[in-house]
């Protein structure tokens, strides 16, 4: 990398500001080192703009620790990666290490695993800049550990009626004044009210509605009204809106860490919460669209134009908004959007646990587990079932019972295994259960089915995610045939892998090892007797040859 002293700057836009975060090499004892980890931080800034600011820091906490310490860095100005040494990044954790004894948070370990990953990334561009010792060691883990502290709860019904209400009449008397007004422009504490509705009516994360823009909707006109061309963004959307004639919003939503790209239709009669949410914004932001080239949904009157609202300022602050239009009592600290879509998120788990653990778009089984059932109300009514047996919960509903061979000699010379009842055993090994993919507890009690409708997935894959499944040696060919076919590797679209093959890899990838190696390999070679549909495999990776 070129030696580069002149400080290095990333400015990133955040609901129409712009922050600027530098890094002057010459602050620190170290500048050719530090040039080039600011040469790298920008580069990853741009591939990864949530990325930018901690991983600013981290690199400037490094930079500030090599200049505390006692190491012979021999001529400091000429120091660079190239003689970076384990015992350099070892002293740095170990610094690391005191100061989270001390904060009891979370920040120190990001910081390791941030400039780890930037290490990484830097050798892997690069091969040979690091020492290899150093290459090897930012490959592995950080010894520091992730502090997690419990999440904050959802709100209770009460509240969540109270705040409802309370959006619902500035939201009612903004669309009352705009029709008196054909150059309304929407106040800021009206696009908060309308956020904190779309929160309870989709249960999406705040930054994922935030990341919203007009271009990102596309409206689907009712019976008798015919879009013209092109019906995405601009006039057509207004005009369908402003005449009540959209049957229907297609939103596409991003998760911005992961990446994840996902559509939702909200219908006006299925989803009437949230389609009448998307059209109150469209509605009172429509003259506004007029005055500027901004994108974002989320824009306010600003002086005599309009802009983005910034969400991080006190105009988009849920305290302040709650203590000026919330009725009775005062809410309940803390005071965060995210806390509304716990809401949404715990009535879904309630509803239907299986389906919500098994699904996976909202989030990961082990994260729900880890951070989203500290709410009070789900306490309540999941009782025993979520509290007191969690390990039992998570093992029925997320995944198959595996008989390894060791278990399955046990079971056939009659001895009592806790995995499986004595009835089931004997028709398991009767052949009673046996089916394409996978032997099924029972077939018409799926959960991917109506009750007493025969499961109509039972050639798909998705077996192996499903807790009516038992899965032994014998039915290690499909096992590694679904391997294969749900390897991301031979994925023709990563957003139909996110939503509907990580699941079935993640399980066969957990599976297989509970199976001898010597079996394994066996199986491989009988995977072209396994009744797959073809279809699947074509959607996964092309015509089958």
């Amino acid at each position: 990398m070129t030696h580069v002293n002149a400080p290095i700057t990333v400015e990133l836009k955040s609901y129409g500001q712009t922050f600027r975060h530098t890094i002057d090499p010459n602050d620190f004892v170290a500048p050719a080192l530090m040039a080039q980890l600011a040469i790298a931080w920008k580069e990853i800034s741009r591939e990864v703009p949530s990325a930018t600011n901690e991983l600013c820091q981290a690199v400037r906490g490094f930079g500030r620790h090599l200049g505390e310490q006692p190491f012979d860095l021999g001529t400091l100005s000429s120091f660079r990666l190239g003689a970076l040494r384990v015992r350099h990044l070892n002293a740095w954790e170990m610094d690391l290490f005191a100061r989270q004894s001390v904060e009891q948070t979370d920040t120190r370990y990001r910081h390791a695993v941030y400039l780890f990953s930037l290490l990484r990334r830097i050798e892997d561009d690069n091969p040979g800049t690091l020492d290899a010792a150093v290459a090897d060691r930012v490959r592995r883990q950080t010894r520091l550990s992730h502090i997690r502290r419990e999440g904050d709860p959802d709100h209770s019904d009460n509240e969540v009626r109270r705040i409802r209400s309370a959006a619902h009449r500035l939201v009612h008397q903004a669309l009352h004044d705009r029709i008196t007004d054909p150059d309304y422009l929407p106040r800021p504490d009206v696009m908060v009210a309308l956020h904190v509705l779309l929160s309870l009516a989709t249960g999406e994360p705040p930054e994922v509605i935030r990341s919203i823009t007009i271009d990102h909707i596309i409206g689907t006109p009712i019976d008798g009204h015919r879009a013209r061309k092109p019906r995405k963004n601009g006039g057509e959307l207004a005009r369908l809106v402003e005449i009540q004639a959209v049957q229907s919003y297609a939103v596409t939503l991003t998760k911005n860490r992961s990446g994840l790209r996902y559509e939702e239709i909200y219908d006006r009669n299925l989803d009437r919460a949230a389609h009448r949410t998307l059209t109150a914004i469209l509605t009172l932001t429509a003259h506004a669209r007029t005055l500027t080239a901004e994108r974002s949904l989320w824009i306010v009157a600003a002086g005599s134009g309009v802009k983005q609202l910034p969400w991080n300022s006190a105009s988009g602050n849920l305290g302040k908004w709650y203590g000026e239009h919330v009725l009775g009592s005062a809410v309940l600290r803390p005071h965060k959007y995210a806390r509304l879509r716990k809401v949404v998120l715990r009535r879904e788990q309630i509803a239907n646990p299986t389906r919500y653990l098994r699904d996976g778009r909202r989030h990961t089984t082990r994260t729900l587990f880890d951070h989203y059932t500290n709410s009070a109300v789900l306490r309540a009514e999941a009782g025993k079932l979520v509290v007191e047996a969690i390990s039992d919960y998570f093992n029925a509903a997320v995944g198959p019972t595996v008989i390894t061979p060791d278990a399955e000699a046990m079971i056939r010379a009659g001895h009592p295994v806790e995995i499986l009842d004595p009835g089931t055993a004997l028709s398991l090994f009767g052949g009673e259960l046996d089916g394409a993919l996978a032997a099924c507890r029972n077939p018409v009690d799926s959960p991917y089915a109506p009750p007493g409708h025969t499961c109509p997935s039972s050639q798909s894959g998705q077996c192996f995610t499903c807790p009516n499944a038992i899965i032994t040696q014998e039915h290690l060919p499909a096992l590694i045939l679904l391997d294969e076919i749900s390897d991301p590797e031979n994925a023709a679209d990563a957003t139909i892998w996110r939503q509907v093959w990580e699941p079935i890899h993640r399980s066969t990838r957990r599976i297989l090892p509970m199976f001898p190696a010597s079996a394994v390999r066996d199986a491989a070679s009988r995977t072209g007797a396994v009744p797959v549909e073809l279809g699947i495999r074509n959607d996964q990776r092309g015509i089958d040859e």
